[in-house]
């Protein structure tokens, strides 16, 4: 866990999580170590938390994964990731490098675990409203999360299926060049798929 210090940084009140996605293949009884970085762009002293999250494909049409909260999957990879420390605070323009360690007991079945490492920013204090005479009390938690794509090595099935291409909102008619569509596929293997 490093702490990497930048000067001039715009405000932006918002912090930067990334990469958004990373993929990382073991054999059971292994470990490997996978880095996230973390910016504060709040404009100001920040406090953050890390926890993990399973998650599974969205059934809904505008959103890709569901975040799984305390439940855990059938492909569940929370259970196997840690890290050095679940607390940290930042100054504005800081950047900590976290390292996530990613670490398969033997025994764990060949193909695709899934799971998310989420940074959670949460307000240290309450604050008083611009007219200085409400006070809240409320506090707002902002989560950001990089999904991780772990396939365990061993007896896997790599494939999928088209299930429809259909233009976004369904439309047919068109009075620009630009045509959105929507593609839907299916992964039907046991592991991650990214179809091309």
């Amino acid at each position: 866990f490093t702490i990497q210090r930048h000067e001039n940084i715009a405000v932006e009140k918002n912090f930067v999580v990334g990469p958004a996605k990373l993929e990382a293949t073991l054999v059971p009884g292994e470990s490997k170590t996978i880095m996230i970085s973390v910016d504060n762009k709040t404009g100001r002293s920040q406090a953050f938390t890390v926890s993990f999250e399973d998650f599974v494909a969205s059934s809904e049409q505008n959103e890709a994964v569901t975040l799984l909260g305390e439940k855990e999957s059938e492909t569940s990879l929370k259970k196997f990731l840690s890290v050095e420390k679940t607390d940290f605070v930042l100054e504005h323009g800081d950047r900590a490098i976290i390292p996530v360690t990613i670490t398969v007991p033997v025994g764990v079945r060949a193909g695709g675990l899934f799971g998310t490492v989420l940074v959670s920013a949460v307000a240290q204090r309450d604050a008083v409203t611009d007219d200085s005479r409400t006070y809240s009390g409320a506090v707002v938690v902002g989560r950001v999360g990089t999904l991780v794509f772990a396939t365990v090595a061993g007896n896997t099935t790599s494939e999928g299926e088209l299930v429809s291409v259909t233009t976004k909102n369904n439309s047919f008619w068109f009075l620009k060049g630009t045509v959105p569509l929507r593609v839907a596929y299916r992964n039907t293997g046991n592991v991650s798929l990214n179809p091309y």
